[in-house]
Formats: structure tokens, sequence, C-alpha cells
């Protein structure tokens, strides 16, 4: 059993599912609407009283005092049926209110989004699942014109797949990704000739990597080892430590890197990540 070879400590799988009902699983979806903030100097969390769409597997993208929700999934209302969600919200953080921008074009989950001189630009990500369980992925590249509200298409990408990446001055660089298993690959996108490079491979396949960076590092988040790539000298370094987590993300802040695990903080390399859970 697949659950057996993640979770070896459980006898059965009586066990597995005492233990999601105790995390809060339940055999159906259920996906939140609230926005959270951690405020940093404070180590404390705030609720929003704005509400949002119901949806999981989206980005957000921070512009002019303004955070876009785009992408992600949402559950039909019986709870039956998923959808790729088609709306775009707008969070005013100044005012503290929700609005709805334009319909997105690119709908997908497990994508990349980056925030560039007034636009966002997406790339990648599955768009369907069928019943066997293989996904079906995109290799689109568009980028959306906050200002106007128009949508463009910038290329594609060389393979289609679900994407991490981090945007480095005028460059994206995608690191790992995954088409039917993790893949190594490091590329780039150079926004300003649109011209697709092949960077390297890391050490192994890694489908979705935690990742932020720091002037020309990338730090990278996966199955106990933290990794680094220059993008300059194309130096990559592998680091392990005894953090195991799924899914997780990275900040950096403030000249100190952090992993952060719910209300635990351990510091490394005296810069500052925040790892969350999601």
């Amino acid at each position: 059993m697949k659950t057996l070879e993640y979770y070896p400590d459980l006898e059965d799988f009586t066990e597995f599912l005492n233990r999601a009902g105790r995390a809060g699983f339940s055999s159906m979806h259920k996906y939140n609407n609230d926005l959270q903030l951690y405020d940093i100097k404070n180590d404390s969390w705030i609720k929003l009283k704005s509400k949002f769409k119901k949806r999981a597997y989206h980005n957000l993208n921070f512009y002019n005092h303004k955070i876009y929700v785009v992408g992600g999934k949402n559950i039909s209302a019986n709870g039956k049926f998923e959808y790729l969600d088609d709306k775009i919200e707008v969070f005013d953080v100044d005012k503290d209110i929700v609005i709805i921008d334009n319909t997105n074009p690119h709908q997908a989950v497990n994508f990349a989004s980056f925030t560039y001189k007034g636009n966002i630009i997406v790339m990648g990500g599955s768009i369907k699942k069928k019943n066997n369980g293989f996904k079906e992925y995109s290799n689109k590249v568009d980028l959306y014109d906050i200002k106007t509200g128009n949508w463009y298409q910038l290329g594609n990408m060389p393979i289609a797949k679900e994407v991490k990446g981090v945007l480095i001055e005028d460059k994206i660089y995608l690191v790992g990704s995954f088409n039917k298993k993790p893949l190594a690959s490091i590329e780039s996108f150079d926004l300003t000739t649109q011209k697709w490079k092949k960077e390297g491979n890391l050490f192994y396949g890694i489908g979705k990597p935690a990742i932020t960076h720091k002037e020309n590092l990338i730090y990278l988040f996966n199955d106990g080892k933290i990794s680094t790539y220059n993008v300059l000298t194309k130096e990559l370094n592998a680091y392990l430590i005894d953090l195991f987590m799924e899914a997780p993300e990275l900040y950096y802040y403030d000249y100190t890197y952090w992993v952060v695990l719910e209300k635990i903080v351990i510091p490394y390399f005296h810069q500052e990540i925040f790892l969350v859970l999601i």
C-alpha cells in the first residue's frame, strides 16, 4: 500500500484514517477562503475580514498595494466536482476589500506566476486530471497587463509541465518541474529577448520544490535538503537538514534565513527564509 510506504509506522489503514480525522481531513475536499497575514516582527498571525472564493493551488502576486489571486481550482456546490477557477480576485491592502477582475484564460494548478513591470506572467501547470490519474499539462506562457486588463501570449515553454521558479532581474528561472515524473532541469526565460536557455540540471528530479532567491543565489528546499544555485557561476550545492515536509513554500526577508514550521523557528545560514506549510 502506498500509504504505508509514506507512513511506515502505521499498523494498518484504519490507523491512517484515524490520524486523518484527528488532523481535520475528510473524504471530501474542503478549501478555505481566508486571507491571513504573518507579522514577522511581532511573530503573530492576523486574519483579515475580507473573504475570497474557496480555492486551492492558486498563486498570489503583489503589485501597487494590491494582491492578485490567480489560477487554482474550486469545488462545485454539491462537493462532487472540481473546476479550474477562471476569475482573478484583487485584494486592496489599504482598503481591505476584494473585487473581481477579468477572466483568466490561463486556468491551471501547480503553475508559476511572476510580477514584472506592471504585468503578471503566468506559465505552465496542469489543466486536466483524467479518471485514470494522468494529468494534461500546459506549455503556455501568458502575460496579464494589470493596467489595461488585457492578456497576451508570450509563447510556449520547451516542455509542457508543472513548474516552480523565481524572477531575477529580467530572467525567469524554472528549477525542477513535473511531467509524469519529477524533472531535474534548470531553465531560464529571458523576458527582454523571449528566448529560452537550458542552464543546467539539479542533482536529482524535484517535482515541486520550495524556492526563493537573494540576488543571484536561488535557494531550494525539498525532502530534507536545502540546495543553492548561483545563476552566474552555475554552482550547485546541497545541505542536509533534519526537516522533512511535503509541498512547502520558501520566503526571504531581511538578511536572515529562517525555516518556519507552524510555531517552531529554526535559524539557518544567517539569512531569513520562511518555510510555510500549505
